[in-house]
């Protein structure tokens, strides 16, 4: 089951203050996923040692914080800044790589 569906099935079964921001998250995780996408596309093509995309995506730092500036990014247009700077700081936290969630970066 993809993550969209699970979160869909999660969303029936919620109370409804907490059914719109899931619907929220729902469109952040799918507006960034073609982002991703690339972004892991670019890590396998410039990195020899990176053998998969799954090992790419759970083990690499960096696109750990990017992935975190892909969703503070979306929040900080939002205008959501505490939320968006949360998610940076947790990144931080975790990867030791900040990226502001006003930067801009394209794509790959």
């Amino acid at each position: 089951m993809s993550l969209s569906q699970n979160i869909w099935n999660i969303l029936q079964h919620t109370p409804r203050a907490a059914q719109h921001e899931l619907r929220q998250l729902r469109r952040l995780l799918l507006g960034i996923r073609d982002e991703v996408r690339c972004d892991i596309v670019a890590v396998r093509e410039r990195d020899p040692a990176a053998k998969s995309d799954v090992e790419v995506l759970l083990l690499y730092s960096g696109v750990h914080a990017i992935l975190a500036y892909r969703v503070a990014h979306k929040l900080y247009l939002g205008r959501h800044y505490f939320s968006a700077r949360t998610v940076s700081q947790l990144a931080r936290f975790l990867t030791g790589i900040e990226i502001h969630p006003g930067a801009t970066i394209g794509k790959g």
